[in-house]
């Protein structure tokens, strides 16, 4: 699709035309059938077209695609705000409500020639709702329109969402990844283990923004054990407890030493990754908990903290950092307390599972861990991201697989990075890696070309996640030794291999060898050799 985008852009005059997308040769000489009337479809172009145009586009061709749904247009506002010509013209819109997502626009030329709706009302009608939905127009199905009056009308800003993308559904593959998972549970993991630091804070103070804001609320709870909050209470940015003469702007706290300087005031923690439950809606990442305070572990009481924390991440140069943090403490439940007292005493937490939610991903974390993701928790591939030192990874160097440097793909160019290294030490003492793991990503629009949409509707899918587990857990025994679970491990990875390609399981088995079972390099391997590889390797 992205071979097909680059020859419909003109990068001189900043046009994009679509029309007729589905005929386009690239698709019907490999019998691939692109309809931009379904929602799905076209926001996975127009991303692609974003990506490719730097949300910098003037003139925007739809037109003969048979769009009939306004699902999906709403984008087109969102990806270009610079957007002045839109052609909509010959497709299949009945009801100008199709467009109502689009209302506000400051598109000065839109063309909907024959369209259903055009011949569906009165023209005089027509033009004056057309205008109300997009009061900048000034033409209209290539007619002059008369100036509007614009006063008191509500002009929608344009949103340039340049950090958006569409997520890939993944299936219930248990050992696939998902990348937006992987990088939260990285960030969290890494975040407590500096956070809960017996000596210092001060490693967190790299992980936020230079012009973040933290602000602390704390309250009692009538339903949850007796005790007190003296050292949060006074502190909390409550505005129904905040007095008249206290300045309430003086709870918020602004840039990173500021941060940093009540977060070292607050007592000493131990965060238990059992009792976590995480929300990310989006950039925007919610934490509910549990953490014990002056946690010692010869102590057998421990003082108990129920907590809720939201992180507002953006993406920056080198990995991510928190543009505004609001930490919530209260007291825990009797509940809560007996079950952190288990993990903490009895069991050892280990972070997966997840429940899927359409507005939001959620990721619990249990007490126990599949052999099946333990033995390949390493081996899993993750898509690949920038090279970087920031708060979240650490470089890598790239894959051995040749290539040449002229003809390198967009997958091609990124780097790996590491998984963070308190993630796999347990791993490595049993069966240490022969080469680097690969680890999370950083950059939204390397997330847009790794994962292209394939659900109607934008959604963080937690259909499966992987592990991770802090560096207080008990590493989970992996079972490399054991022949039976090497080879189900292997028939594991060869029909995953085979489900993502095609190829049979002889020749799938061919390419994770040849690769030294090293999924990722295996899957890179394949797309370079595609073109060679014999039909035989695709019959079952």
């Amino acid at each position: 699709m992205m071979e097909a985008m680059v020859t419909r852009y003109n990068p001189s005059t900043k046009i994009l035309d679509l029309s007729q997308f589905y005929t386009c040769s690239l698709f019907t000489n490999n019998q691939l059938f692109v309809p931009l009337n379904r929602p799905a479809v076209l926001l996975a172009a127009l991303n692609m077209a974003a990506q490719y145009t730097k949300h910098d586009l003037c003139c925007l061709n739809l037109s003969k695609n048979y769009i009939y749904l306004g699902e999906g247009l709403t984008w087109i506002r969102r990806l270009f705000p610079e957007l002045k010509v839109l052609d909509l013209a010959d497709n299949k819109l009945s009801d100008l409500n199709e467009l109502r997502s689009l209302s506000g626009y400051s598109v000065e030329v839109l063309n909907l020639f024959r369209n259903p709706v055009c011949n569906s009302m009165d023209k005089e009608c027509y033009r004056r709702d057309v205008q109300k939905l997009f009061p900048m127009l000034i033409k209209l199905d290539n007619l002059n329109l008369p100036s509007l009056d614009i006063v008191g009308t509500k002009l929608k800003m344009p949103i340039n969402l340049g950090n958006s993308y569409p997520i890939l559904q993944y299936g219930c593959n248990l050992i696939q990844s998902n990348p937006l998972i992987t990088l939260v549970e990285l960030f969290l993991t890494k975040y407590y283990k500096q956070y809960d630091d017996t000596m210092s804070r001060q490693m967190v103070l790299e992980a936020y923004h230079e012009n973040a804001t933290f602000s602390l609320s704390s309250c009692l709870l009538k339903t949850c054990n007796q005790g007190s909050l003296a050292d949060y209470l006074p502190k909390s940015r409550n505005l129904l407890t905040i007095g008249l003469n206290k300045n309430i702007n003086s709870f918020i706290h602004k840039g990173k030493a500021n941060i940093l300087s009540i977060l070292e005031k607050l007592p000493k923690t131990k965060h238990d990754f059992g009792s976590f439950i995480i929300d990310v809606p989006f950039a925007s990442v919610v934490v509910n908990g549990v953490f014990a305070e002056e946690y010692n572990e010869n102590h057998n009481h421990q003082v108990f903290r129920s907590f809720c924390r939201t992180f507002s991440l953006v993406p920056a140069v080198n990995g991510w950092v928190i543009l505004s943090d609001m930490m919530l403490v209260t007291l825990v439940s009797s509940e809560l307390s007996a079950e952190s007292t288990k993990r903490f005493y009895i069991f050892k937490p280990t972070m997966m599972n997840n429940t899927y939610n359409r507005t939001s991903l959620q990721t619990t974390i249990q007490d126990t861990l599949p052999d099946v993701l333990s033995t390949l928790d390493f081996k899993t591939s993750i898509p690949k991201c920038p090279s970087s030192t920031s708060f979240l990874s650490k470089e890598l160097p790239p894959l051995s697989l040749p290539t040449n440097p002229q003809q390198t793909s967009a997958c091609q160019t990124n780097f790996q990075t590491s998984v963070i290294q308190n993630l796999q030490s347990s791993h490595q003492q049993q069966n240490p890696p022969a080469s680097a793991t690969v680890g999370i990503l950083l950059n939204s629009q390397e997330l847009n070309s790794s994962c292209p949409m394939s659900n109607s509707k934008l959604s963080f899918p937690v259909n499966n996640t992987k592990p991770i587990e802090s560096d207080f857990t008990t590493s989970t025994k992996m079972h490399s030794s054991s022949n039976i679970d090497n080879t189900n491990n292997e028939l594991l990875m060869i029909k995953r291999f085979s489900n993502e390609t095609g190829m049979n399981n002889k020749w799938s088995k061919k390419c994770l060898v040849d690769n030294n079972w090293d999924f990722a390099k295996a899957t890179l391997c394949y797309s370079k050799l595609k073109p060679n590889i014999p039909s035989i390797a695709y019959k079952h």
